[in-house]
């Protein structure tokens, strides 16, 4: 389990052997009972590669199944593994329009 210095850091991002990851938020699900790892919902700025599993590595831990629930803004729902779905055209206009109007965080 992370402790809350732990989630502050990953909060604010770290550097692990020279890669700078920004911030990634970590919250912790409730215990349902009878589970003997902690399980955590995880919301990331960048999405790198292996970015979760690099992260919490990081701090000692060791990641055993990731289960992706959204996609930016699109929710998966119970898109199965290697299912397709075609995002409707007005979603996608609606992204492309929201992302017109964030600047570009780098030169």
């Amino acid at each position: 389990r992370f402790t809350e210095v732990q989630l502050a850091k990953l909060a604010r991002g770290v550097t692990i052997e020279g890669i700078r990851y920004r911030g990634a938020e970590f919250e912790e699900e409730p215990d349902m009972g009878g589970r003997t790892n902690a399980w955590y919902h995880v919301v990331l700025t960048e999405g790198k590669n292996r970015e979760i599993r690099r992260l919490v590595e990081f701090f000692g831990g060791k990641v055993n199944r990731l289960i992706r629930t959204e996609y930016g803004p699109f929710k998966l729902g119970d898109l199965e593994s290697g299912e397709l779905r075609e995002v409707p055209p007005r979603a996608v206009m609606r992204l492309v329009k929201q992302l017109s109007l964030v600047p570009d965080a780098e030169p």
